[in-house]
Parts: C-alpha cells; structure tokens; sequence
C-alpha cells in the first residue's frame, strides 16, 4: 500500500536516455521495492532481466552505471535514503553487452568471480569470497558492498587501492 509520504524516484536505462518516474513508499522494504517496481520496471524499460542500482555510488576509475546492484533485503528505504528519498536509480541489463562495461572490464584487472568459500575477515561468516580490490585478499560481497557504500574503495586488509 502506498503511504501519503511516497517520494517520486527517477529510474534511468544505463547509457541511454531512457527514463520513468514511479512513487516510492519510504517505508517500504527493499525487498517490497524491488517487488512492486520490477513488473513497472519490465513494463517501462521492456525488459525482464534487470538490475536495480543506486545512481551516484563512486568508486574511482568504475562509472556508478557499473555499480554492485541493491540487494534484496528488509532493510526499511528510509534508513538507507531518509525520508525524503533522496536517491535516483539506473536500470542495468542483465545479459546485455553494454559497449561502456566491456571497456571497463578490458581496463581493470580485477577478479570478480568467486574464488572460494570460506571465513570472511570483516564479518566472519563463511561464505562465498571475492577478490575484488586487485590484492589476494578476499571479503564476501556484502562486506565489500557495505565498503563501497561508505566510499571506502581500497583493500580493508592490506589497504590496496
């Protein structure tokens, strides 16, 4: 149900012109946002296979276009981006060559894909880890998203940049 303080939140097709404006609940979960905005979302942008990111996350030398997706989670919007939602959002293809990623990809030498499971050094769960800071250390992909969202964009073990 849409609360009387929804917000008007900007959606744009990465690298394209590409947008839509939807009314978002600021007490909604994320998980209740990306289930109610993903049927508007495939209708607006024709496409059923998508990823929700948070436009304006910076990492140097990667556009925010190729940030980490959000994250199904119950965490409440308005924790994250107040009340007053002040967020946009760019909708990234799944499976779409964008000639802007492949340029970015032949760039940066960084290993992305999982390289083994075991205990991450920041939260200590065992899980799937990544190297994704271009040293050998490995964190799982919430730690390194929840570092990215504080624009700490270096190794937090090493301090690798």
């Amino acid at each position: 149900m849409m609360s009387a303080l929804s917000r008007q939140v900007n959606f744009k097709e990465v690298w394209t012109t590409n947008i839509c404006q939807l009314q978002i609940d600021p007490y909604w979960t994320m998980r209740q946002f990306i289930e109610t905005i993903s049927p508007v979302i495939s209708r607006e942008f024709n496409t059923n296979d998508f990823d929700i990111v948070e436009a304006g996350q910076y990492t140097p030398g990667i556009p925010s276009e190729a940030a980490p997706a959000i994250q199904i989670t119950d965490m409440i919007l308005k924790e994250k981006w107040n009340a007053e939602l002040n967020v946009s959002f760019y909708v990234r293809r799944r499976n779409f060559d964008y000639l802007q990623l492949q340029n970015l990809n032949t760039r940066r030498n960084v290993n992305t894909a999982p390289i083994s499971t075991g205990d991450c050094p920041i939260c200590l769960e065992t899980v799937q880890l990544i190297s994704r800071n271009g040293c050998s250390h490995s964190v799982c992909s919430d730690c390194h998203r929840r570092c990215q969202q504080v624009n700490y964009t270096i190794c937090p073990l090493c301090r690798h940049i």
